[in-house]
């Protein structure tokens, strides 16, 4: 007979293959057809209706970015791709990121004036059993437009007696293919905010709608929307205001091994992305404390200008043991679990300048991508305003034929006007085709007795033209690494460091430049591993002087020899003490 628990056990079984354990989340929002209209509130006074935009007083922003893991404790990779300009109205722009796990894009393009703007975000996670994952996750965003105030100029103005109206369709999805306890776990949101402010009376109109995928089995939600939002000008009198809008999805899936401990395991897993975000945001913390600084008046022009470049670089391999009969051969950690540091470039600056705004606004610019399953990725990323500051980074090529570039550059132009008028003004640049030796992951494999030797040409070059003047300093830095480590302890083997450097100085040049060279032999019968890590980086910025009665700091030798005197001092006291008592 039949036993009644066949078909229940044919079922888990199904439960459990591949096919039937997959988990997606998926999420997006659609703003289409959005543009504006005016309206004449006055036909009879002889006043066309008219709106401007100034773009300087409107930031604009796409983001993606895409993580997976592995494993509850390891093999965390991603990727990610950001733009962000302070000085942008409705852009054309977009950027996207993929993962096997997962994939995120935030795109902007069409004219606002045509009523044909549209801008969309979406992002999928996905996880399947067969495919090892444990956790995939999407992040994307987009800023169409941000306005704020400026005390030089106005984001939108609008004729008397005129009406402005913005009209769009908007459309949001939140999506997830399933819920089983103990198995898998997905969810996603998405949420969408429109203000209308004006520069008088603060916000006059507003539209905010979030979604979330309910709780439970497979299922999700979609809303659509049929936007207006207004702005009237009713006095005799020009009026001012500006718009923000904001876009956003996150989606997360979680496939825990299936074990007794797989929750504590999962929290584990969790615990290890939070730390690492931790890390990565201290990490890009310093450079707006860098831009913390003050630039007096001066009777000449300002110009900062660093960059770093390396050229022809790339590996070659030597046999320490010809008669072995064993090829020489190197492997990169291009596979997801195994662990990589992954390819780096960023650009970003912080801008004051009495040519744009009077007033002091900060106005700030950044391009950022990564790819954390990859080193020597190509890629590049460029921001700037005009006028007076630029910064890029970007790396090309291949290193397996020494035909690599990677380099970071930047320039800032000051004119002296209004004292400190440019206090805040800073720029960094960073390129890091093979990023992080610390993080105990393997960054490649040699071959028994090889000899592998990264080499290539560098140059160099930090310069200031004022130097140290009134109350202010410019300061240039140009720094280039090239290190293998120990992918364990992080200990170096071999490697190349340079940093130049003006702080404090007279209007200055350096420069400097010639052949690299790092290596790391493997002269053992088994394989071999090691971390490499490359990175060329410029900076430059304005900041505030020390006064003329600022007292120094004491040098960490000058604590050192203050110490030593103390103890010197005690044990003779001690010394005399005993004498004394023996006498």
């Amino acid at each position: 007979m039949r036993s009644p628990y066949s078909f229940l056990t044919l079922a888990a079984v199904l439960a459990a293959a591949p096919g039937f354990a997959s988990a997606d989340a998926t999420a997006s929002v659609r703003l289409t057809r959005f543009g504006y209209s005016l309206i004449d509130l006055n036909p009879g006074d002889g006043i066309a209706p008219a709106v401007s935009f100034e773009a300087l007083n409107h930031g604009a922003g796409v983001r993606a970015r895409v993580t997976q893991q592995f494993s509850p404790c390891c093999g965390n990779v991603y990727r990610e791709e950001s733009w962000r300009s302070d000085f942008s109205f409705f852009p054309d722009i977009g950027r996207s990121a993929s993962l096997s796990g997962a994939d995120a894009s935030a795109l902007l393009s069409g004219d606002i004036h045509t009523h044909d703007f549209s801008a969309v975000v979406e992002g999928r996670a996905r996880n399947q059993r067969g495919d090892g994952l444990f956790f995939t996750e999407f992040i994307a965003g987009a800023q169409p437009a941000s306005g704020y105030a400026l005390s030089n100029s106005h984001a939108i103005t609008l004729t008397p007696f005129t009406r402005l109206v913005w009209t769009g369709q908007l459309s949001l999805d939140a999506q997830k293919t399933g819920f089983r306890p103990g198995l898998r776990y997905e969810w996603a949101t998405a949420d969408v905010g429109l203000e209308l402010h004006s520069e008088s009376a603060g916000i006059v109109d507003a539209f905010h709608a979030e979604i979330r995928t309910p709780r439970g089995g497979p299922g999700g939600i979609s809303e659509s929307y049929d936007l207006s939002l207004s702005f009237s000008n009713a006095g005799a009198a020009p009026a001012f205001g500006f718009l923000r809008a904001d876009m956003g999805i996150w989606g997360q899936t979680y496939l825990p091994v299936p074990e007794a401990g797989t929750p504590w395991l999962m929290l584990c897993g969790l615990g290890v992305l939070a730390l690492a975000r931790r890390r990565r945001q201290a990490r890009r913390a310093w450079p707006a404390l860098v831009a913390l600084a003050g630039l007096a008046t001066a009777p000449a022009q300002a110009d900062i200008q660093t960059w770093s470049r390396v050229t022809n670089f790339g590996y070659t391999l030597i046999d320490l043991n010809p008669g072995d009969g064993i090829a020489t051969g190197i492997e990169f950690s291009v596979q997801p679990g195994l662990g990589s540091g992954g390819s780096r470039v960023e650009a970003e600056f912080w801008r004051r300048d009495p040519r744009l705004d009077p007033g002091g606004h900060t106005f700030t610019g950044s391009e950022l991508k990564t790819d954390g399953l990859r080193m020597f990725t190509p890629m590049a990323a460029s921001v700037g305003i005009a006028p007076g500051i630029e910064a890029s980074a970007r790396m090309e090529g291949a290193v397996a034929n020494h035909s690599f570039l990677f380099e970071a550059q930047g320039r800032m132009r000051n004119e002296a006007a209004g004292g400190s008028a440019y206090q805040g003004s800073a720029y960094q640049a960073i390129t890091q085709p093979a990023d992080d030796p610390w993080s105990g992951t393997t960054m490649f494999r040699l071959t028994p007795f090889t000899r592998v030797v990264w080499s290539g040409d560098y140059a160099m070059r930090a310069q200031t033209t004022l130097g140290r003047f009134a109350d202010s300093n410019e300061i240039a830095t140009a720094a280039l690494t090239v290190q293998a480590a120990d992918p364990w302890s992080g200990e170096a083997f071999d490697g190349f460091f340079k940093n130049l450097e003006l702080v404090q100085t007279e209007p200055g040049l350096l420069t400097d430049g010639g052949s690299l060279s790092v290596s790391f032999a493997n002269e053992t019968a088994a394989p071999a591993l090691g971390n490499l890590y490359v990175r060329v980086a410029a900076f430059g910025s304005v900041q505030e002087a020390l006064g003329p009665n600022a007292p120094p700091v004491p040098e960490a030798g000058t604590w050192a020899m203050w110490l030593c005197g103390l103890g010197v001092i005690g044990a003779a006291a001690r010394s005399r003490r005993r004498a004394a008592a023996g006498g």
